[in-house]
């Protein structure tokens, strides 16, 4: 698989629902989940879905869920996220 250096956003933020503040990319070396190929898929596929709940009838609010969800599922197949770590907390800190 290799190291690639590949650029994710930290959070779900829409083009159409703002702008997205500087700093919120976390540049990732490696992907131990899947390739880097699928991952390109999954990236794009994320760009798409974008746009498709920036489009849909949905409160402000419910799009950000939406995309901060699915962000989070792109985040953690690059290793740059844990289900239920807080930032800058450490692993396991939080319930335990």
């Amino acid at each position: 698989m290799g190291l690639a250096a590949i650029i994710v956003p930290a959070v779900g933020v829409s083009r159409g629902l703002g702008r997205r503040p500087e700093g919120l990319y976390t540049k990732v070396r490696l992907m131990a989940k899947i390739p880097r190929e699928a991952f390109n898929q999954v990236q794009a596929a994320l760009e798409r879905y974008e746009v498709e709940v920036g489009a849909a009838p949905l409160t402000s609010a419910t799009k950000r869920t939406y995309l901060l969800h699915a962000t989070n599922f792109v985040r953690w197949l690059a290793d740059d996220f844990v289900p239920g770590e807080r930032l800058g907390e450490a692993p396991g800190g939080r319930g335990q």
